[in-house]
């Protein structure tokens, strides 16, 4: 097998192939939400949509219970497209979660030497694996003779026997020693290559991850503003907050402190409740 050589411009030209094909999903998202905020005219928002998805889907919930066209037309599509891009950032963030894994179970495998290498470990274990159970049988057979060596056939058998152990040994012996010189090219490659993809790959991870978080915000943004919009112009939800009392604009802030007012702390689980919608309340002011 050939020495691996490879300088830094090509380890660092070989990185970035990789890193812009597995990125190259996100990057294509990323790329077609930036795009669509800069042809709408569209803002990006200080606020932490992200914190708040779990409130906008309750309240999404008990608004569409009070009038069900609310979460219809260009409200229902910007609904869904925004809970289709959180849940692929999610998914995102658990694929790129790892990057150690990532270097030694994909990158280092599309290394064609590297590869090579693997799978000749692999098949030097299963020779010594071989031999040595080669050996034994030869070991146990030879024992057998040895007690018997009465005739110039079992002398000429024994010899044959010895032979065939001394063979199978210098085999086991140059499969044995092969491997861990195996393992130091192998490491001596992983080397090459490990710390330039580690830092790489964090640059490409908190780019792309950073931009997709801001676009899902931006978009989260209008579907707040656009949903309390709606819901302004609904009669039936205009009724309710009249019915129950509730004073201010028509945004998630005063549902949040309406909320506020009719939780039950004795429960558990309304303290948790509770306790997010506080934090909530924090971001919005």
């Amino acid at each position: 097998m050939a020495e691996f050589q490879m300088n830094h411009s090509e380890a660092e030209a070989y990185i970035k192939n990789f890193l812009d094909d597995y990125f190259g999903e996100i990057r294509e998202v990323v790329e077609f939400e930036q795009a669509f905020i800069d042809q709408n005219g569209l803002s990006y928002s200080n606020i932490d949509y992200f914190k708040l998805k779990r409130f906008l889907e309750t309240a999404v919930r008990n608004l569409r219970s009070i009038d069900n066209n609310i979460l219809s037309g260009l409200v229902y599509k910007l609904y869904k497209d925004v809970m289709s891009l959180y849940s692929f950032y999610s998914s995102t963030l658990s694929k790129v979660a790892m990057p150690v894994l990532i270097f030694e179970r994909d990158f280092l495998k599309t290394i064609k030497p590297y590869r090579e290498l693997s799978e000749r470990i692999e098949e030097l274990k299963s020779m010594q694996n071989s031999y040595e159970m080669k050996m034994r049988y030869l070991e146990g057979s030879m024992r057998a003779l040895e007690m018997n060596m009465n005739s110039d056939e079992k002398r000429k058998e024994y010899a044959q026997l010895k032979a065939r152990y001394a063979e199978a040994t210098h085999f086991f012996a140059e499969a044995r020693d092969e491997i861990p010189v195996a393992y130091a090219k192998m490491e001596e490659i992983e080397n090459t290559f490990k710390e330039l993809f580690l830092s790489w790959f964090d640059e490409y991870k908190n780019y792309y991850l950073g931009e997709l978080k801001a676009t899902t915000n931006a978009k989260f943004y209008y579907l707040d503003k656009l949903l309390w919009y709606k819901a302004e112009r609904s009669p039936e939800i205009r009724r309710f907050f009249k019915d129950s009392g509730i004073r201010g604009n028509y945004d998630t802030k005063t549902f949040i402190e309406y909320y506020l007012r009719n939780i039950d702390l004795r429960k558990t689980f309304d303290r948790g409740w509770h306790t997010y919608l506080k934090e909530i309340l924090t971001i919005l002011e």
